[in-house]
């Protein structure tokens, strides 16, 4: 995921209308992955072909969306769908966030020490990102010390989370996120070794049948619908006049450059998709 904002983003910034509309994973951009992977699943096809050949069907399809001028429909979107939009997605983090926590209990995944403590990180990220965010407001310290407080709140809760994780992680037993040593792809191939950087569109360990090709259009028109919304919406909400940007919108052509420029790249790779990110662009 790393890797896919990275990229699509140091080329959406280059070439889009609008680039503090920043990239990134979404909620409903996850939760369809998991579908097309449950779709190649149940059809019995390779999942990163099957992924490419979605994604390319969503590049094809995003950018018929641009050309046709379709992004004009966006001017019938209002505040309230703009707030209810950021709802949803913020929504969705927020649970997502939450049920591996309560399920730590209800399923007695780990022992209760450990969830615990993972409870209390959760809380304590939380509770100081929440209180810093509001440090520029308090009368405290110098301005250019709140600014700072209240700009890298998550940051600053993070790292301090992290770090007593990582402190107290032998003795909690806490899960730690495992990431191989070697910069390369994870998935592992029947033989054992690991995918190609490039994924092959005919098939990797076995032929990808050419019905597969087409199969893929009907979870591409998902992917492209919910590019379009993600999109759209969160460059309504950047480019609102209340935030006083000098730089005009560029609907059309930030779809466009998704479409033909960074969705193919993501294919290609075998990378999450990126999208415009609600949550970090108005944040930032």
């Amino acid at each position: 995921m790393i890797m896919s904002t990275s990229i699509s983003g140091l080329i959406f910034s280059t070439f889009s209308g609008q680039p503090l509309s920043i990239l990134g994973a979404t909620g409903p951009f996850l939760a369809y992955s998991l579908v097309v992977y449950d779709l190649a699943i149940a059809v019995d096809v390779e999942f990163m072909v099957f992924y490419f050949w979605v994604c390319m069907w969503c590049s094809l399809f995003t950018i018929l969306v641009a050309v046709f001028d379709l992004c004009a429909l966006m001017k019938h979107v209002t505040m309230f769908s703009e707030d209810i939009f950021a709802g949803l997605i913020s929504l969705i983090f927020i649970i997502d966030g939450a049920r591996p926590l309560i399920e730590n209990f209800t399923e007695s995944r780990m022992p209760l020490v450990s969830a615990m403590f993972e409870m209390l990180l959760f809380l304590y990220t939380f509770g100081l990102a929440t209180w810093l965010s509001q440090f520029r407001r308090k009368p405290w310290s110098f301005r250019f010390v709140r600014n700072f407080l209240a700009n890298f709140a998550v940051t600053i809760a993070l790292i301090t989370a992290s770090a007593f994780a990582a402190i107290y992680s032998e003795e909690t037993n806490l899960r730690m996120l495992q990431v191989d040593a070697d910069f390369s792809p994870n998935l592992v191939l029947s033989d054992g070794s690991k995918r190609p950087w490039i994924v092959n569109p005919a098939g990797i360990d076995r032929p990808f049948p050419a019905w597969g090709i087409a199969y893929a259009i009907l979870p591409a028109i998902g992917f492209a619908v919910l590019g379009y919304l993600d999109q759209n919406l969160t460059s309504v909400i950047v480019n609102r006049p209340a935030n006083g940007l000098s730089k005009p919108p560029g609907y059309h052509l930030d779809l466009f450059v998704r479409g033909a420029l960074t969705l193919p790249v993501c294919a290609v790779l075998g990378l999450p998709l990126s999208v415009a990110s609600t949550v970090p662009s108005i944040t930032h």
